[in-house]
């Protein structure tokens, strides 16, 4: 990765490390991994941020991303966790469908 990005009137290196847990931390993200995954990398590369690290576990997922200046932390956050959001309940609902 490019430890500083260049703009037209200045240079950034702005990192950010975001953690989601689900409600009461249920251990979900396991079953939607590549999915999640995916999505992020998606997102990322759609805002051109840039992902230095990705960690999903089943009950918690660790990202770490160098961020362009132009969107705000709670624009990107609200992004991804969308993303992730949309995952779970998919896959809830079609693990409680087959029940």
């Amino acid at each position: 990765y490019r430890e500083y990005r260049s703009h037209a009137h200045s240079i950034s290196s702005c990192k950010y490390h975001f953690v989601w847990c689900p409600k009461y931390r249920h251990p979900v993200l396991g079953l939607v991994k590549d999915e999640v995954t995916a999505l992020f990398m998606e997102t990322a590369d759609h805002l051109g941020h840039e992902i230095l690290a990705l960690e999903i576990a089943d009950d918690h997922v660790h990202l770490f991303v160098l961020m362009l200046l132009d969107n705000s932390t709670h624009t990107l956050e609200s992004t991804f966790s969308n993303s992730v959001l949309k995952s779970v309940s998919r896959t809830s609902g079609a693990v409680d469908s087959g029940r």
